[in-house]
């Protein structure tokens, strides 16, 4: 506050936030009920105490919980119809980032260095490229094949996207 003159406005507006959001910490009842909701919550309190304590304020007990369910098996798979061609499961869905590095000299430090194994090298009509698993890869945020690379071979400000 640097101008002295607006104290009575923030006075004002603490009194209005006081009356309109912080009138329940105010509340006994509403000290009491909230330490017991996080009492249960959080703490493990039985819930006949809990139970209790909504009867103490006037409240219906929460419902019990089922203690032998049946579970009804209804369908003889999780789906049903899968089509004439079924199912597969597909290993990687993601797509793969290429980025050319002329200067690699196939020391491999960067694809070892890689934490979540996204990376290869390959050449491709005599060019060198690195591949990320987009899936894999943590993304650029890790950067230890830059910085492990002898060369400065890899620069990912210029990855693209390629289809896989």
């Amino acid at each position: 506050m640097l101008d002295r003159s607006r104290l009575d406005d923030v006075i004002n507006i603490a009194k209005r936030i006081t009356a309109d959001h912080l009138m329940m910490a105010t509340s006994e009842t509403f000290n009491h009920f909230y330490l017991c909701e996080l009492s249960y919550w959080t703490q493990g309190m039985p819930l006949e105490m809990y139970d209790q304590m909504l009867e103490l304020y006037g409240l219906p007990p929460l419902p019990k919980t089922l203690e032998h369910a049946i579970i009804e098996k209804r369908v003889s798979k999780d789906i049903e119809k899968v089509g004439s061609g079924g199912l597969s499961i597909l290993k990687e869905i993601g797509i793969i980032l290429e980025v050319p590095v002329t200067k690699c000299i196939y020391c491999n430090k960067c694809v070892k260095e890689c934490p979540e194994d996204a990376l290869e090298i390959v050449e491709i009509d005599d060019r060198r490229i690195a591949k990320y698993n987009s899936q894999k890869c943590l993304g650029t945020s890790c950067r230890r094949c830059v910085s492990i690379c002898p060369e400065n071979a890899i620069d990912i400000t210029k990855l693209k996207i390629t289809a896989k």
